[in-house]
Formats: C-alpha cells, sequence, structure tokens
C-alpha cells in the first residue's frame, strides 16, 4: 500500500509541475476531503464521481494517443 501511496504522490507532483491549473484544484479537492466532514455515503459518491472523471480522462488520453498528439 505505501508503494503505491508513494507512485501515486510522485503522479501528483508531476501533474502539478505540468499543470499547474489541475495541481491547483486537485490540491484543493484533496485539502476539502481531509477537512470537510463527510459521511461514508457522501465518500463514496464523491469517490464514484472522481472514477468517472477519470475514466473520461483515460479516454481522452486513448484518443489522443491514437490521433499520434
Amino acid at each position: 500500500m505505501e508503494m503505491v501511496r508513494r507512485r501515486d504522490q510522485r503522479a501528483f507532483v508531476r501533474l502539478i509541475r505540468s499543470n499547474r491549473d489541475v495541481g491547483t484544484v486537485m490540491m484543493r479537492l484533496v485539502r476539502e476531503i481531509d477537512e470537510a466532514e463527510f459521511s461514508a455515503a457522501e465518500l463514496r459518491e464523491l469517490a464514484d464521481l472522481l472514477a468517472g472523471i477519470a475514466e473520461e480522462a483515460r479516454e481522452r488520453a486513448g484518443r489522443i494517443e491514437g490521433a499520434g498528439r
């Protein structure tokens, strides 16, 4: 698990360096999740929404790679 966290942290740092706007949004989201008082159900709903966004990003990346960009 710790190895996964480190890999995620390195990816997060690369994201922030390559796209400050997205990095800023991600940092704020992480902070809000840590500080807000969400119920377990609300956190699961948020996780589902983020998973949907991640899937859209993967699909877009696939289209970009397919177009040779």
